[in-house]
Formats: C-alpha cells, sequence, structure tokens
C-alpha cells in the first residue's frame, strides 16, 4: 500500500498552513510504514523557515495518520526511516517482498511528486491549537509511476543528503520525480517489492534521469 508523506507549517490558530508532499512512503508489514531517511527523520521534523509549528501525516487511500517522532526507528546509514503504526486498520495491505532480482529484472516504482497539495482547504480543521485533515479526496490524481528494467546491482558509499554507507542498491534505466523518494520498487511481473527509491541524478534536478533504490536485502535487515 502506497502513501505520501504531507507535510504542514503554521504559526497561530486559525491561520492557513503552508505545505505538500514531501515525499512518498509504504506499508513494508502490518505495523510498519518506511520512507527515505533524508526524507523524514527526527533530525529535520521541523517546520518550514519562518512558521514556528509543523505537523506531517502519511496520506494514503482511505488512511490519515499524524506522525510523532517518538514512533521513528532510524538508520540513516541506509537511508531508512520506520514508522511504528499504532492505529490498526484492516484497510492496510502491505505489498509483498521479494529476493529475486537480477539485471534485466523488469520493475516500476511508485509515489508522488514534492510539493503537490492534495487536501482541500476544507477538509483541513483545527482542535486544540493543532490541524486536523478530515479527508484526502485527491491523492490518486498526483500518483506517479515510473518503468524500466535493473541496470546495475551493486553496494555503494555516499555522503551528502542522503546517506549510504556500503549499502547494496539497484540502479533503474529509467528516471523518475522529485518526491518519489521513499516509494516502493517493483517487479514488474509479481508485484513484489524488491527496494525503496533512494535518489535519483542529476541530484539538484525534479526530474531524475537515473533512480537508484535501497534493496529489499537492507531493508530487511532493520525491518525486524
Amino acid at each position: 500500500m502506497l502513501g505520501a508523506i504531507f507535510k504542514l507549517s503554521y504559526n497561530n490558530e486559525g491561520e492557513d498552513p503552508i505545505g505538500g508532499i514531501c515525499g512518498s512512503c509504504f506499508f513494508i508489514n502490518s505495523d510498519y510504514i518506511i520512507t527515505a531517511n533524508h526524507i523524514l527523520s527526527k533530525n529535520n521534523f521541523k517546520p518550514n523557515e519562518g512558521y514556528g509549528h509543523c505537523q506531517y501525516w502519511i496520506l494514503s487511500k482511505d488512511f490519515i495518520y499524524e506522525i510523532l517522532p517518538e514512533y521513528f526507528k532510524e538508520s540513516q546509514e541506509t537511508d531508512l526511516t520506520l514508522i511504528k503504526i499504532l492505529k490498526k486498520d484492516r484497510k492496510i495491505i502491505p505489498y509483498d517482498i521479494s529476493k529475486e532480482y537480477f539485471v534485466g529484472t523488469e520493475c516500476y516504482n511508485e509515489g508522488f511528486m514534492e510539493s503537490d497539495m492534495p487536501i482541500d482547504k476544507g477538509d483541513i480543521t483545527w482542535k486544540e491549537n493543532k490541524l486536523v485533515i478530515n479527508k484526502c479526496r485527491n491523492l490518486e490524481d498526483f500518483k506517479k509511476s515510473s518503468k524500466g528494467k535493473i541496470f546495475l546491482i551493486g553496494n555503494i558509499n555516499l555522503d551528502r543528503d542522503v546517506k549510504l554507507k556500503n549499502k547494496k542498491v539497484i540502479e533503474c534505466n529509467y528516471g523518475g520525480h522529485k518526491g518519489m523518494s521513499g516509494g516502493p520498487l517493483i517487479k514488474k511481473d509479481t508485484g513484489e517489492v524488491i527496494g525503496m527509491i533512494s535518489f535519483g541524478f542529476p541530484p539538484g534536478n525534479k526530474i531524475k534521469d537515473k533512480l537508484f533504490a535501497v534493496s529489499i536485502d537492507e531493508i530487511l535487515k532493520i525491518v525486524k
């Protein structure tokens, strides 16, 4: 089940907040959602410049869940954040996973575009000095996907906004959009997840020529 990481910043109750989608995420099992650590971490859980408060949510089809940093489990060197889900919901359907993938395996990824605003203003209310999202009716309209094949598989070290320390990654032979980080990389023939989109090249561009995913092998070392 695919989701979006959604952030709003504000100063005082009653004011219009600013924000939007800042990344993608997905349910790895019934207890945890995973996303990219450079998208969501305890260190970057803070409001936009000029604002005093912020709130984050996971938005998915028929599922709205406010995120609190005390429920994070982080692996910065794997670019991975796990978010513990306390609200059990039968609508949550995790992806199946697979370690069976090779160079040339056909694959695709799903995610969202950074800064998009899928919430209507009328669906946001205030309660006890905090924002409450009542509905997310437009999320599916903002979903994006890309497809192609696995180009290379290997270990990588990276030290910039994305940090990877000798981790196995999957390089795709296609590109995507900024905001897809944290979303699943999926085998075309089975629908099973084989990785999590971490970063793309060129680094500063909103449109990426190539996408790289942290392998499911690395993810399962953290998700226990």
